[in-house]
């Protein structure tokens, strides 16, 4: 009778134990291993500009360089950066007519294994690493999610604003060390002093799903797609109503994939 209790006891603590989610692997950067990543990267952005009938489009090739310092700090960098504008015609359809070549630039430095950037920078900066690449830096387990702060500075006629927001992060799944991330970008957060007497419209959001290989400690690919836009409300002084006059809404999608390491 007392086996068949300790039986029952330890069955249903298996059980137990196998129902409960299992923290999955440390989404972290791994710079022991490596000296040079190298990242394809490719955007395009579509502008709508007040002043401007049509729709302006351009696209930007680059490899996307995170060259390693030492084991806990690396340089972000653009290599064979090319600038395309798009024109379009009668059908609808876009195609170049501009290539600018452009020299390599730094994008940001000093970032970490964690995702931060060391020393005094920019809030803007952080928010383009974190978007670029989400390292969430803990366990998490599948379906859960994290917030990384973000914050995004806007200059709209004169006025400096600062927005807040986040970047959540979900962590989809897992499968043989990749796992997979998606994310819901959302910086809208500002208040306007009552001595301003426009009403703003400053936003940057959208959404990213990425592949992170957690057996080597870097990311395979992502894809980021936002829409960043500027305006003002203005009220109809007869109905009250609200008329958004935007200044610059702009749609952009990011692609980068992994193509060589060192």
């Amino acid at each position: 009778m007392l086996k068949r209790k300790i039986f029952r006891i330890l069955l249903v603590s298996l059980i137990f134990i196998s129902a409960t989610p299992v923290s999955k692997e440390l989404i972290k950067w791994n710079f022991e291993d490596y000296k040079k990543l190298t990242y394809e990267y490719n955007q395009s952005m579509i502008t709508n500009v007040e002043f401007l009938d049509d729709p302006q489009k351009m696209m930007m090739t680059a490899n996307l360089i995170i060259k390693i310092k030492d084991e806990q700090h690396a340089d972000v960098i653009f290599t064979d950066i090319k600038h395309y504008r798009m024109s379009q015609d009668s059908l609808g359809n876009y195609k170049a007519t501009d290539t600018i070549e452009m020299p390599n630039q730094i994008l940001f430095q000093d970032l970490t294994p964690e995702g931060n950037i060391d020393g005094n920078i920019q809030d803007s900066y952080l928010m383009l690493a974190r978007t670029l690449f989400p390292i969430t830096n803990r366990k998490m387990e599948i379906g859960e999610t994290i917030d990384l702060k973000m914050a995004m500075p806007f200059s709209m006629m004169g006025s400096n604003i600062n927005v807040k927001g986040y970047n959540r992060v979900k962590y989809v799944d897992s499968n043989d060390g990749i796992e997979k991330l998606s994310s819901l970008i959302d910086v809208s957060e500002y208040t306007i002093p009552e001595e301003i007497e426009q009403d703003y419209i400053c936003y940057l959001k959208g959404n990213s799903g990425f592949s992170f290989d957690s057996k080597r400690g870097v990311f395979n690919e992502g894809t980021i797609n936002m829409n960043i836009a500027m305006g003002i409300n203005i009220t109809d002084s007869t109905t009250a109503k609200k008329t958004a006059k935007m200044m610059m809404d702009m749609n952009t999608e990011i692609k980068i994939k992994l193509i060589k390491t060192e």
